[in-house]
């Protein structure tokens, strides 16, 4: 089995050649699904660029479209992490909404009714 701790380790080093690394860990893992799985949920929870563990998956024959799903079920279960924050960090903290307020609908928000249709 992978050490993934080590895994980890490596992958966050200044630049370290991810993609190799994560080649090398794929091969190694010889068609274990439960060590790829296990090796491309460190990379993403180690903050892999999701487009550098797919170059590294397909290069050592992964279906893409696992990758994929691994890649996004590891950013659906971590949440949102603040912009520059360490990997792992935690969700964001940030205003509840960045959206202005909506403009009011149609016909509504007027009252008073009589008098508002024009004669003309």
């Amino acid at each position: 089995m992978i050490d993934l701790t080590a895994l980890e380790a490596a992958l966050v080093v200044e630049g370290a050649d991810v993609e190799t690394i994560l080649e090398e860990a794929l091969v190694a893992a010889d068609g274990d699904e439960a060590a790829i799985e296990a090796i491309l949920t460190t990379a993403a929870e180690a903050g892999v660029d999701p487009v550098s563990i797919l170059a590294a998956a397909v290069a050592a024959g992964i279906d893409p479209g696992v990758v994929a799903q691994i890649i996004a079920n590891t950013a659906t279960a971590a949440g949102p992490t603040a912009p520059g924050a360490a990997p792992g960090a935690g969700p964001a903290a940030g205003p509840a909404s960045s959206l202005p307020p909506p403009p009011p609908g149609f016909g509504g928000g007027g009252g008073g009714g009589g008098g508002t249709i024009s004669g003309n």
